[in-house]
Order: structure tokens, then sequence, then C-alpha cells
């Protein structure tokens, strides 16, 4: 009985170290696609889009747009001194992965009545590129 119970606790012993092992596997995967989706060269291209309207450095003055420095994570329509459209002022988002890629895939969706004159990007690698960059503007 002690032989059989000592092999169930080596054999529970092994399961759940193979589950450690696995489960650091799968976030490393996740972590290797993480930063393929960094694409910063990629991101350059597309940040010159934004750079029609937006600033994208910390010590720049708003343009047409507000500055994009410090946005990700930032409640929506908060920079101080810019003069933002009723659309955006209603808005009581934080920009984060999830609704930065809904409002770069189409910003009339997620600000409807909204005077940006920007249709969005369609292609997600662009938009996951961009957002990789606002996160480093920081």
């Amino acid at each position: 009985m002690v032989n059989l119970l000592g092999d169930l606790m080596r054999r529970t012993c092994a399961t759940a170290a193979l589950s450690v092992i696995a489960a650091t596997a799968a976030w490393a995967d996740d972590a290797a696609k993480a930063d393929v989706a960094c694409d910063l060269p990629r991101a350059e291209r597309v940040a010159m889009q934004c750079a029609i309207c937006h600033t994208l450095e910390a010590d720049e003055v708003a343009s047409v747009g507000p500055g994009l420095w410090g946005v990700y994570g930032r409640k929506a329509a908060s920079v101080a001194g810019f003069s933002y459209s009723k659309a955006f002022r209603t808005l009581t988002l934080s920009w984060d992965d999830t609704e930065l890629d809904r409002f770069l895939a189409r910003p009339i969706t997620v600000v409807p009545g909204t005077i940006m004159a920007f249709a969005g990007l369609k292609d997600p690698a662009d938009r996951a590129a961009i957002i990789c960059k606002l996160k480093g503007l920081r």
C-alpha cells in the first residue's frame, strides 16, 4: 500500500511539473507572438499617417489633433488645453489595446459624430504595430 501511495504521489508531482512547464512554454509563445506584433519599422510607417494631425513627442504642442504622447492608458479626451469635439468629450473609455484597436479600425464606430477625418486602418498588423508604438510613448 505504501509503495502504491508513493507511486501515486510521484505521478501527481510529475504531472504537476509538466503542467507548469507547459504553462511556461505557452506564456513564452504568447510573449514571442507579442514581439512579432511589435513591428517597429511598420509602426513608424503607420505613424506617419497619425503625424499629419497629431504630435508624437512629449514636448510638442498639440496640432490639429491632441498629442499622442502618453495616450496609452489615458482616459479619452483628457489632454489638458486641447479643445475636443463634443463626440469625444462624451467618451468614458480609456485607451487600452482593445479600445485602441477598435478605434484605429474605424474611428466613427467608437466615436459617432467625430469630426476626425480618418477612415481607419484595415490591416490588423498595422493596428498592432501602431498600438505597440503608442505604448512606448511615455
